[in-house]
């Protein structure tokens, strides 16, 4: 990626942030307390009513690292979708901008690191209320497993691109968000530990194995947990390979779509 691509994504994604900077308050509210309070009631309080899972990790520790990463696929995926729709077919952000000499090139990867940042800051928010609550076996390497996050939701940022090359309204995002994405958080190992499904459900152990999602999850947790082995890292290499794929396509269909 040239000098001139990165200064021209930053330029666009300084407007996005100032607009966000205007409007922080309300954003807060669905940035910060929903996951919050996903990460409150399913780990802490229903945790508490749980044995502990194989080797003796609890539901709690077991959950927030996954969550953390869960919920930056979500928040990428939202600001994605209808933001980034919203932006290029409702307010023609993206043909007001390419009348300066910023290119399309330099607004798609904007979109891309604008929807990482959105995501990790659920991220963040989960970081900061399970370190207090006592979610992480080890806050330093849940603070190590952040960047994580940031790999995590510029990978859906872009994935969701792709989606939103062929949407005509609001509706369409239904397919993406609940048809897509809600199958993939639940099989992606982030809610509940796969292996202890019954002998008949192990084949999903197989179908996790190809979802991006997993590769996220279970190298945050085993860095959390103390358990990270290289396995984790190729996990970690073939998310960043997906990531850079998927940003490719993103620019090309969304350049197919909006040059005539």
């Amino acid at each position: 990626m040239n000098t001139a691509l990165m200064i021209g994504a930053v330029r666009v994604w300084r407007r996005n942030f100032l607009v966000f900077r205007r409007n922080w308050k309300t954003t807060a509210v669905a940035a910060f307390f929903e996951p919050v309070l996903w990460l409150l009631a399913m780990g802490l309080w229903l945790g508490s009513m749980m044995a502990p899972l194989p080797g003796g990790v609890t539901y709690f520790h077991f959950l927030t690292p996954g969550w953390m990463v869960a919920t930056t696929m979500w928040g990428a995926a939202y600001e994605c979708s209808f933001g980034s729709y919203t932006r290029m077919s409702t307010q023609r952000l993206y043909d007001a901008v390419v009348a300066t000499p910023i290119q399309l090139e330099d607004v798609i990867v904007a979109e891309i690191l604008w929807g990482a940042f959105r995501g990790s800051l659920q991220a963040f928010a989960v970081l900061l209320v399970g370190g207090l609550a006592g979610g992480f076996v080890s806050i330093p390497m849940a603070v190590a497993a952040f960047p994580i996050c940031m790999l995590m939701g510029a990978f859906w940022a872009a994935a969701t691109l792709c989606f939103v090359a062929w949407a005509n309204n609001y509706e369409f995002f239904n397919y993406w968000l609940v048809v897509v994405l809600t199958p993939i958080s639940l099989l992606a190992n982030a809610y509940f530990p796969l292996s202890t499904l019954p002998e008949k459900a192990h084949f999903m152990q197989t179908v996790s194995y190809f979802l991006p999602l997993t590769h996220g999850v279970d190298p945050a947790r085993a860095l959390v947990l103390g358990n990270f082995g290289w396995i984790h890292a190729g996990q970690l290499a073939l998310l960043f390979a997906l990531t850079l794929a998927t940003s490719f396509f993103a620019i090309r269909l969304l350049k197919r779509r909006l040059v005539k």
